[in-house]
This record gives C-alpha cells, structure tokens and sequence, in this order.
C-alpha cells in the first residue's frame, strides 16, 4: 500500500471493537501477505468465537488510509490466554490461574489460530517513517492498557519482523520464547521440482506416501463454490483437535461456511475420499503470496489404515498447486515439528512480549522471563540445528 504518508506523530488513532468499522479493501493492503490477518479472516473468527473473546483493533491514520495497525484480542481468562500461557508453563498449565491473577486482564496481540505479525506498518516512504508509526502505534496502545489496568502482550513474531522486535525491544516489554512456527518457502516450480530439492531419503518418503495414498484408490480434491461441506467437516476439525492437542478449536459449527463466505476464493476447501468415504478435510486460506494451513480434521479411524492421508492431503497436494497459485510460502503453524522438516518446513523460533500494567509484575516477570527464556532456548535448540538424515 503506497499513500501520501500522514505525519504519524499528529495522525488520529482509533480503537475498533469489530471488523465492520474497518475498510477492508485498505485494511488488506496493509496486512500484506498474512493470510489470517486479512479482513475476511478476522470477520470469520471474531463472529464464530465460542470462548467470549473481545477483539480490539488499533488504527493509527484513517480507515481508509492507515499508517499502522494491530490486531488484538481481550483475554480475561485461561482459556483466552492460552497463547501467552501455554508456552510459559507448558505441562504445569494447571497453575494458568495464578498467572492470570498476575497478568490480569491481558491484551493479545497476536494472530488466531495461526501465528505471524499482529502489528503492521503502511509500506510508505521509508525505514524511519514506519517505525515512528510502530512507536506511536505502541505508545497508544499502551496508554490505553495502562489506564485500564491491562497486560500487553506480543505473540507470534519471527526473526522476519525485525523493524517490529526493534520497536518493541526499545520500549519496557519484556521478552521470551513463544512456541516455534513452521513455514515451507516454495523454491520450485512444480512437484518434481519439490522433490529435487528433498535429500534422497527424504524423497524416497515422500513418493513412498504419496504412491501408497494413490494405489490405495483415495483422491484429493477442491471443493468447489457451489459443492455444499460435507455434513461433519466440523465434527472431524474438532475430533482431530481433542485427539491431537487435548482441547477442542474454539469455533462454532460455521466456521467453515462463514470463512468460505467471508473469503471467497481466498478459501480453498479439500476433502480427501476413498470409494465415496471421506477420510479427511481441509481448509487453507490464501493471501497474495502466502497461504496458510487454517483448519484440519481426519477421521480417527484412518491412521491404521496406513494411507498417509494427513501428509497428501495437508502437504503433497497444496504443494502440487502453489506454484499455479503464486504461492512464495505456506504457513503451518505449530507441533509434529519433525514431521513437517522431513517434508521440507523450515521451523523457526517465535518471541513472546510482556508488559504489564503495574511495576511490581514488571520486575517479577523480568527474572522469569529470562528464566524461562534460557531454559526453553536450549530446549528447542536441537530443532534449529540438528539434522533429521
């Protein structure tokens, strides 16, 4: 998004509590390739949320011409925290209440259900015209956080977003390891490519899954816009969720018809079948040059049947279509890290920024957080450097 930039010191700053009061033609180009941060996206969630999350959204600059934003969400309890306290306490989540009782109410800045930037800058002029917005985009935030007694929390950054770490690191955040992201770079231009760029034993994997789904009779393929979802897509995205991750997604029964709705053909919906059975389905939301892997669900019975559904369905398929799509990465989020380096992901470590509200948790979580910034580096270390072969 190329404008006329504002001065950002003297530009209007606005706090949105829905999608409606954005224009989501500008609201786009502002976000750039981050596909769930689009407008469609954040309409889809933020009308289908099952867990009472209260979104917030900051505009630095007018609607239709924003210098900067970011995109957050009122968390009040456990479940709404999860972001932040998942990957500070790990296994021991059953103390997640006496965190929050030290957090507070705490503003997420942070994408859902995917991670990646929550805070974006019009791509204008310059270097330094973007960080003073960022900055004052910041210090709005946190004046309003202060006020109210609030938590400011940063969730989902990689090493891409320095301008962002830069900013933050500047101001009284402190700051810790997040859970890591895994993102697959497209470097080719169609699926031999793929598979050239794969070690041999990683290929020989990967055409193994994929010729043992094909003989097997099962078939992939793109809803199409006017092809109802099949009945109990939902039931399997949320099966898959308890089976695999202890918990359900936190999403009415709509989700997928109201994101196909919001989106358009930025939705892309699979199902993969054998002999008229569906085995599993899959929505991955797509965004100038990126997509995302937003919502999977595969049926409990179909892991013992050897077919490799999740792997042709998730990975080989969309990895056939994205150089058709432009595609330049696909983002696929967290957990099976292995799994996903096998198939080519890079996985990458995320920060986690803290400020709260008070000075007495300011100086406790200063200690913590570099506590637990230490213990959890070296934990994933060998996920960054060790080799899979």
């Amino acid at each position: 998004m190329t404008v006329e930039m504002q001065d950002p010191s003297r530009a209007p700053m606005r706090v949105c509590r829905s999608t409606g009061e954005l224009a989501a033609r500008s609201w786009d180009d502002l976000v750039g390739p981050t596909p769930t941060a689009q407008h469609g996206c954040l309409r889809t969630f933020e009308s289908t949320s099952t867990i009472g999350v209260v979104p917030h959204y900051f505009v630095l600059g007018s609607s239709e011409r924003p210098l900067a934003a970011a995109i957050g969400h009122l968390a009040t309890t456990a479940a709404q925290c999860e972001r932040v306290t998942r990957p500070l306490l790990g296994r021991a989540r059953s103390v997640a209440p006496a965190l929050m009782r030290l957090l507070g109410p705490t503003l997420i800045l942070g994408l859902r259900p995917m991670y990646g930037p929550s805070l974006f800058a019009c791509r204008g002029p310059g270097r330094q015209s973007q960080q003073e917005a960022l900055h004052r985009l910041c210090r709005e935030i946190e004046d309003v956080a202060d006020e109210r007694g609030w938590t400011v929390a940063v969730t989902g950054l990689t090493d891409r977003e320095q301008m962002l770490l830069e900013v933050l690191r500047a101001r009284d955040f402190r700051e810790t390891l997040g859970y890591p992201t895994a993102e697959l770079e497209i470097r080719w231009d169609s699926w031999d490519g793929y598979l050239a760029c794969m070690k041999r034993s990683r290929r020989n994997v990967i055409r193994r899954e994929s010729r043992t789904f094909d003989e097997a009779g099962c078939r992939i393929r793109m809803l199409q816009r006017d092809e109802p979802i099949p009945p109990n897509a939902y039931e399997l995205i949320q099966d898959h969720q308890l089976r695999n991750n202890n918990r359900t997604a936190h999403y009415s029964g709509d989700l997928i018809s109201t994101l196909r709705r919001n989106l358009g053909s930025n939705t892309r919906l699979y199902v993969a079948e054998h002999q008229g059975e569906l085995l599993g389905f899959f929505a991955a939301v797509v965004k100038d040059t990126a997509a995302s892997a937003a919502f999977l669900g595969i049926g409990s019975h179909v892991k013992a049947r050897n077919l490799f559904v999740y792997f042709n369905l998730v990975y080989y398929n969309l990895i056939r279509e994205a150089a058709a799509l432009g595609l330049h990465r696909i983002q696929y989020g967290t957990q099976v890290y292995d799994g996903k380096r096998l198939r080519g992901c890079s996985v990458m470590p995320t920060r986690l920024f803290l400020r709260p509200s008070n000075g007495f948790s300011r100086t406790f979580l200063r200690p913590m957080l570099a506590l637990h910034r230490r213990w959890y580096g070296k934990k994933l270390e060998p996920m960054f450097t060790e080799s899979l072969d």
